[in-house]
């Protein structure tokens, strides 16, 4: 008979999510693995007013959603799977998004039923400045009162960047094994290079939501007039109509599409472009970043913590921290061409170590030996 995994994450197919993508991709590796998998999430598709339905099956694996009772904005949803998990008696309980209510209810449940309970934090210790005071003041209270004695209950915890290490030590977590998020072998398999003269488009693809600060890019085309800029990517948080998002008109120069992709329309893209941007106010750890360096593209991110794991400024790609060096930086890339391919090779190579295949199996690893210790 086959063990059962539960993996819980606040949302599912259709929403554009990298904590999704990261639980989907765990699922799966459970699932090649010989697990039967489901997986539980609310039942809203992120940016959106939009419900899913309550079951569905994506890729054969199910997919259970349970209404939101009610939030305290973001990611604070309050739902309960109590009765499934109950019904479905998994071995493995694997829940991503620490501070998440999901995480500590389906925690309380595995422990009261003796089960292995696994997190994947998802780097929830930096947030940006807009984040609301009320919300604010919860993580504080909750790491003062909570963080500590949940930390401690769980039977493994995954951080899917370097940087998130001191300060699960802070909160008492001692071991914690990193597994980052990882790029498909058909990234690293269309090996490219860049033309030996610029095509002159830059493009960001992505969820177009204001962590993600797509006015950077807004502002710097109106400098390269004579550069193309695309922009693809559901748009969430802002308000895009008449050629405005939000209040910032899109230069003639720049097209917005506002549409979810999948990898193939990525590589597509990516690959007929120059430079790859991401001017984000805040990253966990970027996979749409590393897979444009797996295309060989050179990579222009704010010098944000979750870029800086991976990108070394001037070496594999660029890192800027203000308006100004974000457009000096695309200025350099155009200016020294010439040099690009040392960059773009370095780029390559280290997307290269951030295979899928081989960190599923590092992850697959750990559940049974450490956590399971079936091996």
């Amino acid at each position: 008979m086959n063990k059962k995994a539960v993996i819980i994450c606040p949302y599912s197919y259709p929403s554009a999510c990298g904590v999704w993508k990261r639980a989907f991709e765990d699922a799966k590796a459970l699932q090649s693995a010989g697990y039967d998998v489901f997986i539980f999430s609310s039942n809203i598709i992120k940016g959106t007013n939009t419900m899913s339905e309550s079951i569905d099956s994506f890729e054969n694996i199910e997919v259970y959603r349970f209404n939101v009772l009610f939030s305290l904005g973001g990611t604070s949803m309050f739902w309960f799977p109590f009765k499934k998990l109950k019904e479905i008696n998994p071995d493995l309980i694997h829940t991503h998004g620490f501070r998440h209510p999901h995480s500590l209810f389906s925690l309380i449940w595995g422990k009261l039923n003796r089960k292995k309970v696994v997190l994947t934090t998802h780097a929830p210790f930096k947030k940006d400045h807009r984040r609301p005071f009320l919300l604010k003041i919860i993580d504080i209270i909750y790491d003062l009162l909570i963080a500590r004695i949940e930390l401690r209950f769980y039977d493994g915890v995954i951080r899917i960047s370097k940087w998130e290490e001191i300060y699960l030590k802070k909160l008492g977590v001692k071991d914690s094994i990193y597994i980052p998020n990882g790029i498909s072998k058909s990234i690293i398999s269309k090996k490219k290079t860049l033309p030996t003269k610029p095509l002159n488009k830059i493009i960001f693809m992505g969820r177009i939501d204001p962590v993600k600060r797509v006015e950077w890019i807004l502002d710097v085309a109106k400098f390269f007039k004579n550069k193309n800029f695309l922009i693809i990517g559901p748009v969430q948080g802002y308000k895009f109509e008449n050629n405005y998002l939000n209040e910032h008109k899109i230069p003639k120069n720049v097209k917005l599409i506002n549409k979810t992709y999948n990898l193939d329309e990525f590589i597509e893209n990516v690959s007929k472009s120059d430079i790859f941007v991401l001017p984000s106010i805040r990253e966990a750890q970027s996979i749409a970043l590393l897979e444009a360096m797996g295309l060989s593209r050179i990579v222009v991110s704010s010098n944000n913590q979750g870029a800086q794991d991976f990108l070394v400024n001037g070496k594999n790609g660029f890192l800027a921290s203000n308006l100004e060096e974000f457009k000096n930086k695309i200025s350099y890339v155009y200016e020294n061409w010439i040099d690009m391919k040392k960059i773009s090779y370095q780029a390559y190579e280290t997307a290269k170590e951030f295979q899928k295949e081989k960190l599923n199996k590092k992850y697959i690893k750990f559940i049974h030996e450490k956590i399971l210790k079936t091996n």
